[in-house]
């Protein structure tokens, strides 16, 4: 099933620089950026190297010890901006890197001393940004957001690129959460783009006064101004019971905003509505997953295609994965996300399921499910493990086999209170055996390397192993998630509910 956009042309912008001098053309007596007393504006770095045409390489620390010392080698990089408090990090990087490769290193605040996995580069062209731009530009105006709109706080590279490309100023954060509610009263903006973590910390402050109106009117203007017509979510799922905002969706690969929801549509709620004029959509069938473009309703793996998708993987040629370009782009031009989407009747998009194994949690961290399973599974006291996660939920939970033999030995060993003569079955129902085993495979995972947003924080033991027969694995021994899901989905509930219940209840008590 295929989808095509709104009928697109590009207009003469071809790169950032072309968009910035066509703004201040137009818009040049307008606002911009604001001024905070003691803050230096970090991100005009970014936006320097765009004014510049010049490419933009962002470093990351989180995901792994040697990540950025390989982005910088992999990219080639000749000049870093870095903050003072991340200095130790580059000058450990830089001992690992072959000089003389990076030559200019730029640094802004009070430095208090300088003490992988392959990771792939995207490559966006300046025209595929430009003609995203434009494609967001007419979304606005489609949407009545004017000149009016004047200030903006910011979340997103194309959607920052086309605030200033259409005359709009943006204010920028203080760069402390707990900050964010005073520098909305400063700033007053008009549309306020934030991050599912910031939203749901709005909205548990919000909810408690919704049985009075006239309350619940004064805490959302003190939360987000008085000029407020557009909140917009980014870098994560909302949870469903908070979305009253507009989402979007997309990739590094397509730009980030390919698809955006319409506000005040009620037939794109809990969607990510309709792709944008840039791209194109088509819904590819996944049969392992019973997932059909021609069923009722319309679902299968995204495909997206259009002026705003990237050009390949950099250095994808040289790379130990040989040509992951191809993989993702097939011989039709179309783009394949990896996600699995559900067409509504109204056109909109709604994200259901990952057809590959690597996924966000709702707080935005990347888990690749299948590297942690690998590791977890070295625990002596597990015969099979599959570890769940949700773009709903802020952990992981998982499902244990444990090893009958293994099991019953270490209860002997331990000469434990009131198990040892306990059954295979009445063991894996004991909440001593799973609080065990949860220490278990925590111990096995810091050994593994795992972070501690990797490592499952509760556990369901199962004593029925996952088998061809009963459907839970592929002839080929591979786990089938889908309908693992559909066999313990009552046991993630429970998982997910006591946390809650348990986060609600410590949170009273602090």
């Amino acid at each position: 099933m295929c989808r095509s956009a709104v009928p697109f042309t590009p207009t003469g912008a071809k790169t950032l620089y072309d968009n910035w001098g066509e703004a201040v053309e137009r818009y040049g007596p307008l606002p911009c950026l604001g001024r905070r007393s003691g803050t230096t504006y970090s991100y005009l770095s970014f936006s320097a190297c765009n004014r510049n045409t010049v490419y933009c390489v962002p470093l990351y620390d989180v995901l792994g010890d040697n990540t950025v010392e390989y982005i910088i080698e992999h990219s080639e990089s000749s000049i870093v901006f870095v903050a003072a408090d991340k200095l130790p990090v580059l000058a450990k990087a830089l001992t690992k890197v072959n000089l003389p490769r990076v030559k200019t290193i730029v640094y802004w605040g009070e430095p208090s001393g300088l003490a992988l996995q392959a990771l792939q580069g995207v490559l966006l062209t300046h025209r595929a940004v430009a003609s995203e731009v434009q494609s967001l530009g007419g979304w606005m105006t489609g949407q009545g957001y004017g000149a009016d709109d004047e200030k903006t706080p910011h979340h997103d590279v194309c959607v920052e690129e086309t605030f200033l490309t259409n005359g709009k100023a943006i204010a920028y954060w203080s760069g402390e959460a707990k900050g964010i509610p005073a520098d909305i009263r400063a700033c007053q903006p008009a549309i306020f783009c934030s991050v599912p973590r910031v939203l749901e910390r709005f909205e548990i402050t919000i909810a408690s006064f919704l049985l009075d109106p006239l309350v619940f009117r004064e805490i959302s203007r003190q939360m987000l101004g008085d000029r407020i017509r557009l909140v917009t979510s980014g870098g994560a799922p909302l949870a469903q019971h908070i979305e009253d905002f507009m989402r979007g969706y997309g990739l590094t690969e397509t730009c980030a905003a390919t698809f955006v929801s319409a506000p005040n549509t009620p037939s794109q709620l809990y969607t990510v509505g309709p792709p944008q004029p840039a791209f194109a959509l088509r819904l590819e069938a996944v049969p392992d997953m019973d997932y059909d473009p021609l069923g009722n309703p319309q679902r299968g793996e995204v495909l997206v295609k259009g002026e705003g998708l990237f050009s390949g993987y950099y250095k994808d040629e040289a790379s130990c994965n040989l040509d992951e370009t191809r993989k993702a782009i097939d011989s039709d031009g179309w783009f394949h996300t990896g996600d699995v989407g559900e067409l509504t009747l109204g056109g909109a998009l709604r994200i259901i399921d990952r057809k590959k194994n690597i996924f966000k949690l709702s707080q935005g961290e990347y888990i690749a499910v299948e590297k942690i399973e690998n590791v977890l599974d070295d625990c002596p006291l597990v015969d099979q493990i599959w570890v769940h996660g949700s773009r709903f939920e802020s952990c992981l939970v998982a499902v244990v086999v444990p090893s009958k033999r293994r099991l019953e030995a270490w209860v002997q060993e331990q000469g434990a209170n009131g198990i040892a003569d306990m059954s295979f079955d009445e063991l894996c129902r004991d909440s001593q055996v799973r609080r065990m085993l949860q220490k278990e495979l925590e111990a096995t995972g810091k050994r593994g390397g795992l972070k501690s947003f990797e490592l499952p924080k509760s556990i369901h033991v199962a004593c029925e192993c996952f088998t061809v027969d009963n459907e839970l694995m592929t002839p080929t021994f591979e786990l089938r998630r889908t309908q693992l899901l559909r066999k313990y989905e009552p046991q993630i509930e429970a998982m997910y509910e006591e946390m809650r219940h348990k986060a609600e209840k410590n949170s009273k008590h602090a």
